[in-house]
């Protein structure tokens, strides 16, 4: 039951950074929530797989930013994720974020 509670607060976490965070208009505002989210990519993987789709298409959003820093640390979020998931899994999410741009 814990373990659920856990999982719960993480995926809320992670769709506040998705919802508010990523689309703040301060650049640091931005800046924090990616190494944020860095930190929580690295150590709960398992509970973000159920929005990686919303998150893949918020990091590629972030590449384009006009602040080299943004892009630099989105670009190391996506680097993150890519060597936490299988291609298997990757694939068809990046496929569907691609179709959808």
């Amino acid at each position: 039951e814990r373990v659920h509670e856990v999982t719960n607060n993480i995926k809320k976490l992670f769709n506040l950074f998705l919802d508010q965070g990523l689309n703040d208009q301060h650049f640091k505002v931005v800046s924090s929530c990616l190494d944020s989210l860095k930190v929580l990519i690295n150590h709960y993987p398992d509970q973000l797989q159920s929005i990686l789709e919303r998150l893949l298409s918020a990091l590629f959003l972030q590449l384009t930013s006009q602040k080299s820093k943004i892009q630099s640390k989105a670009n190391e979020a996506l680097e993150l994720i890519g060597s936490s998931y299988s291609g298997d899994t990757l694939l068809p999410l990046l496929l569907t974020v691609m179709n959808n741009r």
